[in-house]
């Protein structure tokens, strides 16, 4: 099959969520038509080995996937982001967060990747967001929470970009062709060595991107606590977007994300908890 007839997702795991990957690969490939048509990319940390590896192989084999295309990123990259300053929000000092960045190179034969977080349940084919025509906009993605906070909202707004318009990067179409042909990363890259920001790679990928941004339906990335008035809250500053916020994200989600600490599979009170033993 040609690179051109695939659809390209990524994960980047560390050894102690790939038992957490395993449940997400078998989710996305049960529920697409074609699960030979998708190609999985995992930029992996330098602990996981081979050996690893091979129950996640086995999964992919028998939904016959092709095989997936493993890369481990700081063994070919010089990666020197900064991570060190008071605002990092998310308090990791590691450059894992960063790999994604560089899916334009590590992934010359592919025009167009989604990229997904881990701590993720997915519940419907993803062919539809996968096929989204991202045009000449670097990057697709949704609003992300932080637009409601007053104080982050304000920020971004300093910086330029549109009230909720700034999205979560842990559901992200990336148009490689379009990044790859202008240097993007190469910014991103100038800019993530100068300064550490408060979410970090996010924060890069946006303030970068801005204008360039296409968003996707809210229930392609729901989080455990969204609700009808903050969807309300996000139509109203985006009155040209408010299709893309409807309702129904919030009762019949194709993807939740369980961002913050408390995860589904060790605290069951969180909210869309049933829905990732689902899967």
């Amino acid at each position: 099959m040609s690179h051109t007839d695939l659809h390209y997702v990524c994960f980047t795991p560390n050894l102690a969520y790939l038992p957490y990957l395993e449940h997400c690969v078998k989710g996305l490939l049960s529920r697409v038509g074609r699960p030979d048509r998708i190609q999985l990319v995992f930029l992996m940390h330098q602990e996981v080995t081979k050996k690893h590896r091979e129950p996640l192989l086995e999964i992919v084999e028998s939904f016959g996937a092709p095989a997936p295309i493993v890369k481990y990123p700081e063994l070919e990259l010089n990666l020197d982001f900064r991570t060190e300053d008071g605002n990092n929000v998310l308090t990791t000092r590691s450059q894992a967060p960063f790999y994604r960045l560089f899916l334009p190179t590590l992934l010359l034969e592919a025009d167009q990747c989604l990229y997904l977080d881990i701590d993720i349940a997915i519940l419907d084919d993803l062919t539809p967001l996968m096929e989204t025509d991202l045009g000449e906009c670097y990057i697709g993605g949704v609003t992300d929470r932080l637009c409601l906070d007053p104080a982050y909202d304000k920020h971004t707004t300093v910086v330029g970009i549109k009230p909720a318009h700034y999205i979560n990067g842990g559901v992200m179409l990336m148009n490689l062709k379009a990044l790859r042909r202008d240097r993007i990363l190469e910014v991103m890259e100038v800019m993530g060595r100068i300064k550490a920001f408060p979410y970090m790679d996010q924060d890069i990928i946006n303030y970068v991107c801005m204008g360039n941004v296409k968003l996707i339906k809210k229930k392609y990335n729901v989080y455990p606590g969204d609700c009808e008035e903050e969807l309300e809250i996000i139509r109203k500053k985006t009155p040209e977007c408010a299709y893309l916020f409807d309702s129904d994200a919030v009762i019949h989600p194709s993807i939740v994300h369980y961002v913050g600490p408390r995860k589904p599979w060790e605290n069951h009170e969180v909210e869309y908890a049933d829905l990732y033993n689902l899967m």
